[in-house]
């Protein structure tokens, strides 16, 4: 293991480094401003034969530089604060070994004076005067586009010393490490993964875009997916610079940023692997900064402090945003989406209610939440006879109700009457009366199972109540009929179920009401008195 110090002094093709060692390649500093810069740079060296390339952090006056060293030689850049170094040639054997104490950086403008002087090195990472530094591998100057032959690793030439410079770089180094566009030809790869070495400034004919074709479906340009180069190598220098956990993240080809806990929920999903695809946004502050969210091509996630990050996509992207997003009842997403456990319909959950999903029943997805969820629940919710909701929560007139369909039912709401649940062909009697603008009005009593647990009723509000049997289907009783049907105890007794509508009639001069049950016909006068109840007729 060896180590060596160097100082970058000016020269006239940038900075250029004096040899810490026998055999330490001379280096060149490009800067990124004019003026005087010189930083002193420390490198350790790994001597393992098996292992060609290695990554290796150093730092000296807080100042992070990356190098990637293989078999003993400098392969690649070496990025640091004030500017881009590379190896340049290797130095002569015979020259000496010097230390010299590093100066300060200029980090705000070409004629700002140094802030102050950086810390000198620590013995430990020093060499001793006496110890002779180990000869590095020789790195090729000008080696093939083809892959280096064994023991030679590619050099890649320094990015321009501004965003907006395009110029070629120095003749003394040769970029191999990316493609010639002769390979612009060859296909994506199947699955996205991030570019390697992303160069800072745009370098035409060295972009990763000028090595293969861009994904998206057309979404992205070459314009955009150069950008998205910059932006990865400039988020990368940026978090080593600040010294702490990756904040954000670029994918290239869509030069967004995605950060934070969004980038987490991204990145557990697959990424651009994903069923979301590229990001099409940088993230964004939802209105009333209540929260933030990232676009991407399917669909965006959103956070709140309170619940997390979550996708939203497809059919239930489009039911939220026509409830008003975060800012309708339904709220943020609690949830990612659910499969429910019939295996075939899904569902997301929000703070405010939930929206559910079935391929066949509901195709266009329906929002439900509050009391009338509750109830819905409390029969079974989707794997209950009522089935997928096929409606959104629907307000009306009456009592400021509301009601939610489903694919079997209807679940109602009032302050007067609580939420309840309406089954088949009593729901469609209902329903066909005027629901609770009908007579009936709203229902009083869920769906019960009659005494003899072969038919059903709901009693309501305005007038009476709807039974229902197996052979002779659903059909109103009145309430003053329901007071001669309990005194021959309903369906148990010797009328039966109903059969007919009730209808008035008269006679003698008398109106009357009158109904035809299984067994018999009953009376009622229009004064409530003489009920009389007959065989059939």
């Amino acid at each position: 293991m060896s180590y060596a110090s160097l100082n970058w002094v000016k020269s006239p093709s940038g900075f250029e480094s004096s040899p810490g060692g026998p055999g330490f390649p001379r280096m060149t500093l490009v800067p990124n401003f004019n003026g005087r810069t010189s930083l002193s740079w420390y490198r350790h060296i790994p001597r393992d034969q098996s292992h060609c390339s290695g990554l290796e952090e150093l730092s000296t006056m807080r100042l992070p530089v990356r190098i990637a060293v293989g078999c003993g030689a400098l392969l690649c850049v070496v990025h640091s604060a004030v500017g881009v170094a590379h190896a340049d040639e290797p130095a002569s054997s015979s020259s000496s070994t010097t230390s010299v104490a590093p100066s300060s950086v200029e980090r705000s403008s070409p004629s700002a004076e140094p802030e102050s002087e950086a810390p000198q090195p620590t013995d430990e990472h020093a060499p001793p005067a006496s110890e002779e530094v180990e000869t590095p591998s020789v790195v090729p100057t000008t080696p093939p586009p083809s892959e280096p032959s064994e023991g030679e690793s590619s050099v890649p030439a320094p990015p321009s010393s501004s965003e907006e410079s395009s110029e070629a770089p120095s003749s003394s180094t040769t970029d191999t490490e990316t493609c010639s566009k002769g390979e612009s030809g060859r296909p994506a790869t199947e699955k996205w993964s991030p570019t390697e070495d992303p160069k800072d400034t745009v370098t035409p004919g060295k972009m990763r875009s000028d090595c293969e074709k861009i994904p998206g479906n057309g979404k992205f340009s070459k314009a955009d997916a150069d950008r998205a180069e910059v932006m990865e190598a400039r988020v990368e220098k940026r978090q080593m610079t600040a010294r702490v956990a990756a904040g954000c993240q670029v994918y290239w080809p869509a030069p967004y940023e995605v950060c934070g806990v969004i980038r987490d929920k991204y990145n557990s999903l697959g990424g651009p692997n994903s069923f979301l695809k590229f990001p099409i946004s940088n993230e964004i502050t939802n209105p009333g900064n209540t929260g933030k969210r990232s676009e991407f091509m399917v669909g965006p996630i959103y956070w709140s402090s309170a619940h997390g990050a979550h996708p939203v996509v497809n059919s239930f992207m489009t039911k939220w945003g026509s409830k008003g997003w975060e800012s309708g009842f339904l709220g943020y997403p609690k949830t990612d989406e659910i499969a429910n456990p019939d295996g075939q319909g899904r569902r997301q959950e929000f703070v405010g209610g939930a929206i559910y999903w079935h391929p066949t029943q509901n195709p266009q997805a329906a929002s439900i939440g509050g009391a009338i969820r509750t109830k819905w629940n409390a029969v079974g919710a989707e794997g209950g006879p009522m089935g997928y909701p096929t409606s959104d929560e629907v307000a009306v007139t009456k009592y400021n109700g509301r009601y939610n369909n489903f694919f079997n039912g209807t679940v109602t709401w009032s302050q007067q009457t609580g939420a309840r649940q309406l089954f088949g062909s009593i729901r469609d009697k209902w329903a066909q009366a005027g629901r609770e603008d009908g007579p009936f009005g709203y229902p009083k009593t869920d769906e019960q199972v009659s005494p003899d647990n072969v038919g059903h009723y709901v009693y309501f509000e305005g007038n009476g109540a709807i039974y229902w049997h197996p052979v002779v289907g659903a059909w109103p009783v009145p309430t003053k009929m329901l007071a001669l049907w309990q005194t021959v105890q309903y369906e148990l007794g010797s009328l039966g179920y109903p059969v007919a509508e009730p209808h008035n009639a008269s006679a003698s001069g008398q109106g009357f009401l009158r109904q035809k049950f299984q067994n018999g016909v009953a009376l009622v006068t229009d004064s409530g008195k003489g009920l009389v109840a007959s065989k059939p007729q």
